[in-house]
């Protein structure tokens, strides 16, 4: 019955946080949504959700000559330059997207210092050459920035001698 119990919870844990993000079925052109990320305060909730449709096939030069790619998939492994008190929630199994649909992620949490943050989304292509050959391609999205504003927490120290 525990087994049971606690395995009910997960599944519905699992449910809940894939409900959190509703796709945008209206977006056909790949790539990532909206084009400019929400501001956020120091001391408030953040919370803003990205839409990611990946390309499906590009074209890369290998050997002087230009080769068809098709991506297999896109792994977001990072988010490089949030704020401190952020963080990031992929929606997707280990964070792949695949070109067929539009997926997301969502930045949230609470950041502690103010300041212009310039984001850099670190992925991996997975693709194959002339449909064939597989390559694994890294690559970084420096697209999007956060601005925080507000004072950031801070001690200050007052030194008695010092106060007239």
């Amino acid at each position: 019955m525990k087994h049971f119990i606690i395995s009910a919870f997960c599944l519905a844990s699992t449910w809940l946080s894939a409900q959190l993000c509703k796709p945008d079925t209206t977006i056909k052109v790949p790539g990532f949504y909206p084009s400019k990320l929400a501001d956020g305060s120091v001391g408030v909730a953040y919370n803003q959700t990205v839409m990611i449709l990946s390309f499906k096939d590009t074209s890369a030069v290998v050997g002087g000559s230009k080769q068809k790619v098709t991506i297999d998939s896109l792994k977001l492994t990072k988010v490089i330059g949030l704020p401190a008190g952020m963080g990031y929630v992929c929606y997707e199994p280990r964070c792949v997207y695949l070109p067929s649909a539009v997926r997301c992620i969502t930045l949230n949490g609470t950041p502690t210092q103010s300041g212009l943050f310039p984001l850099k989304f670190a992925v991996t292509a997975y693709a194959k050459v002339n449909g064939f050959f597989p390559v694994a391609q890294p690559d970084t999205i420096r697209e999007f920035s956060i601005l925080v504003t507000g004072n950031s927490s801070s001690v200050v120290s007052n030194d008695i001698q010092k106060l007239s």
